[in-house]
């Protein structure tokens, strides 16, 4: 997982936010807000290969830290799950899988290029993260 934030006076906008699993990708959009203590998150699944009933969508993170509120974002799922309805009766139920389809993408994450910038723009060096040995009480 790469997480990169921007910080403006207490505010953290993402500039970039990947987590990369062997079938999905999940790509975050929006802030942190230290001022008020708020979230404002979108989190996007990308698949990665092909599934015959998907009906993914956004997940939104909304809230104060004290209660943050982790909720589907239902738009886009109503329309395919109404899509595959309206389809299997029009055509007999084959029909019904069409919108179900995802098709993924075959490109990789650029997470290598993500960590490099993360890094970059944070100012954390190598050496920063050598472990460090242990000082004898």
């Amino acid at each position: 997982m790469v997480g990169n934030f921007k910080a403006v006076d207490g505010d953290f906008i993402v500039k970039d936010m990947l987590l990369d699993t062997a079938k999905v990708n999940i790509v975050g959009t929006g802030n942190i807000n230290f001022g008020d203590e708020t979230i404002h998150l979108r989190l996007v699944p990308e698949s990665k290969g092909f599934s015959l009933a998907s009906l993914r969508g956004p997940i939104v993170i909304t809230g104060t830290f004290k209660t943050p509120v982790l909720r589907p974002e239902l738009g886009g799922v109503i329309v395919r799950g109404g899509l595959a309805v309206a389809l299997g009766a029009i055509s007999s139920g084959v029909g019904a899988l069409i919108p179900l389809l995802d098709f993924g993408t075959e490109r990789g994450s650029n997470c290598k290029t993500l960590l490099v910038e993360a890094k970059a723009d944070s100012g954390v060096k190598t050496s920063d993260m050598a472990p460090r040995a242990r000082k004898k009480p």
